[in-house]
């Protein structure tokens, strides 16, 4: 043995009924007589209220026997609970008897008494910790009336069973067939779900789901892959797959459905080729279009709403935006878009026109942008040097200065600049002679 343990006071107190809770806790029901706190021959552990000749006792302890907390549950008469278990909500729902008058000696029971003699079933909705009564009810006929044992339904609801030997009632729809029956009672759960199965969808196309129940807005979801939201989208990657849903009232009435989801495989993408427009103010660009990957064939393809059936190339194109789609026998689409975009134009700049003296040299810059990879000048042979940039020109008389620029692939562009040589040549007349001829 690893341990014992005793739990009561002053009184009679009886164990009617144990459950392991979901955090592996150990949930113990029965009766008490005992006054809270009472010593006998022992100081007592029960310190809950004593409302009447009996009430019910729940009493949760540890794995190691300690208290976590009890408390009771009844009025005036006897309460006796024979069965507990943990709903859904995480909440307690306890099954038993009860004489008692409601709301009476300080009691916490509010639900009636049905009949004129002992016992009525009764069913207590509590919160984990047990300190509070979410509501009660109470089922039977004008007889003696227990219930022994209490299950969750598995489609929603309870299933309360005992014996009976009541008539007739609003809560009993037979009269007894003997001395005392068999009683059953099943609830319904108010969750409906009727989930159908998504099919003939594309898989890139988005799954967008809300199941929230308008008539349950305290619901809970709780789905098999561990989403809690009513609201999803499903991840498509996945062709089938098989969801399941469980929702769950704030009473721990909950009901599960599931459905399957049979995408079909959209096309993935178009395999492509393409040649870029080459030069500045072309209209040579070239789109192919060479198949598809994934999908069902046959294949239709369109570029910018031109439809076509087979891979194939467009040329000569100018820029702009071109859209690419293709749809596959299950009409499941993709698109593309390809931008043709415009090169860079090479650009040259010659100075202004200006003029110099005759005989006179002057240096001159040519500013190019960056995607010139060579150039050409006229005239090399006043320049002193044609493989740079920044040359000295010395023409003899005026002379027009031109450049060419290109890129990698062949674009070009020129620009020009005169350069005026002004010949002003100075002569000297003389004004006086020497007798001699010496000067």
């Amino acid at each position: 043995m690893i341990w014992d343990k005793t739990f009561g006071g002053n009184g009679r107190d009886q164990l009617f009924t144990m459950e392991i809770t979901q955090d592996a806790e150990i949930l113990l029901g029965g009766s008490s007589s005992s006054d809270p706190n009472a010593t006998s021959s022992v100081n007592g552990n029960k310190y809950a209220p004593f409302y009447g000749l009996n009430d019910m006792w729940l009493v949760k302890i540890d794995q190691d026997g300690n208290l976590i907390w009890e408390n009771t549950y009844g009025g005036s008469g006897t309460d006796l609970s024979y069965a507990v278990i943990e709903n859904n909500a995480g909440n307690f729902l306890i099954s038993g008897v009860s004489a008692s008058f409601p709301n009476t000696e300080g009691g916490n029971k509010t639900a009636p008494i049905i009949g004129n003699t002992a016992n009525d079933f009764w069913v207590v909705h509590i919160i984990p910790d047990g300190q509070e009564i979410l509501w009660d009810m109470t089922f039977r006929g004008n007889d003696i009336d227990a219930p022994a044992e209490l299950q969750l339904a598995p489609n929603g609801g309870y299933i309360f069973a005992g014996h009976s030997n009541s008539l007739v009632s609003d809560t009993k729809s037979e009269d007894p067939k003997g001395a005392n029956d068999f009683f059953i009672i099943k609830t319904q759960c108010s969750i409906n779900l009727n989930l159908n199965d998504i099919q003939d969808i594309c898989s890139n196309e988005v799954i967008e789901l809300d199941l929230a129940i308008d008539q349950c807005i305290d619901c809970e979801y709780y789905w098999n892959d561990g989403y809690q939201e009513s609201s999803r989208t499903l991840p498509n990657g996945i062709l089938n797959s098989t969801y399941s849903i469980t929702v769950v009232n704030k009473d721990g009435c909950s009901n599960s459905d599931q459905f399957d989801v049979n995408l079909f495989p959209s096309p993935e993408q178009l395999i492509l080729d393409n040649l870029p427009i080459s030069c500045f103010g072309d209209s040579n660009g070239v789109i192919s279009v060479l198949g598809v990957d994934n999908g069902k064939a046959p294949f239709r393809y369109e570029i910018n709403e031109q439809e076509f059936f087979e891979p194939r190339d467009f040329n000569n194109l100018d820029t702009g935006d071109y859209y690419l789609s293709v749809i596959d026998f299950n009409e499941c689409k993709t698109d593309t878009l390809i931008a043709l975009t415009q090169p860079e134009e090479p650009l040259v700049s010659l100075p202004d026109d200006l003029t110099i003296a005759w005989g006179d040299s002057i240096q001159i810059q040519a500013l190019v942008n960056p995607v010139v990879s060579n150039f050409t000048w006229s005239n090399p042979t006043i320049l002193s040097c044609d493989d740079c940039l920044r040359p000295y020109v010395s023409p003899f008389q005026t002379t027009s200065i031109n450049i060419t620029v290109k890129d990698k692939n062949g674009g070009e562009h020129n620009n020009e600049m005169i350069i005026n040589v002004e010949k002003n040549i100075a002569i000297y007349i003389p004004i006086a002679f020497s007798p001699n001829g010496d000067g």
